[in-house]
């Protein structure tokens, strides 16, 4: 009965202590904070919107270093769900315009370019007469 017993837990632990049971594999960087709780051990919903927060704010994650920044993210947690995230797909940050800044910039860009069109070029007169010496009588 013993060996039996034995067998069975071995075969319980293996299931329950793979990695790779959890979940699938994520991309961090473009997982929505679901899909990040669903797949990732120790994760939960509050940690997983603080990682999509993060790269919201931060731009795209580039390895582990990156992730651990995040709060409540630490090394021991990255480590244990290493081999299900993947760093993919890298997202970047639009930091929103200030307001009349772009058409201030069109403006001034415009009438550079406007005034470039209209003012008449300008011809120099050859050097190369001018250097060459006058020959006299």
């Amino acid at each position: 009965m013993f060996p039996k017993m034995f067998a069975v837990a071995i075969l319980v632990m293996s299931v329950f202590c793979n990695p790779s049971y959890a979940g699938q594999s994520v991309d961090i960087n473009s997982a929505d904070a679901a899909t990040i709780a669903e797949n990732l051990n120790g994760i939960g919903e509050a940690k997983a919107r603080a990682i999509v927060a993060y790269r919201a704010e931060h731009g795209a994650f580039v390895d582990g270093q990156d992730l651990i920044k995040v709060k409540g993210i630490g090394a021991k947690l990255f480590d244990r769900n290493r081999s299900l995230i993947s760093f993919g797909k890298k997202v970047s940050v639009s930091k929103p315009a200030v307001a009349g800044e772009g058409e201030a910039k069109a403006d001034q860009s415009s009438s550079k370019a406007s005034a470039k069109s209209t003012t008449p070029a300008t011809v120099l007169p050859s050097t190369k007469a001018a250097s060459q010496p006058q020959l006299s009588n």
